[in-house]
């Protein structure tokens, strides 16, 4: 498994935790999550933010909580606006 050097995305963790050692599609995980692919793809790609309802349908596919992913996020919005105060 792959470390990350720096905060992940969702779409990171998604890709190296469940995608990469699995090899499931993602059409596949979006099935399993109850998403619409498209809505999937753009949420590995970064083009797509967390909301409750998503981040709950990760959790539910992935068997995770809803604040694993929501954490995730909100980590990886944090990290450059406290690399820019240091």
């Amino acid at each position: 498994m792959k470390k990350f050097t720096s905060h992940p995305t969702v779409g990171d963790v998604i890709r190296e935790m469940y995608l990469h050692p699995t090899q499931m599609s993602a059409q596949e995980a979006a099935d399993l999550c109850g998403l619409d692919c498209a809505v999937f793809e753009a949420i590995l790609s970064g083009q797509q933010a967390l909301n409750y309802q998503l981040a709950y349908r990760l959790a539910q596919g992935f068997n995770t909580s809803y604040t694993f992913w929501l954490g995730i996020q909100a980590t990886h919005k944090k990290a450059p606006a406290q690399a820019e105060a240091d």
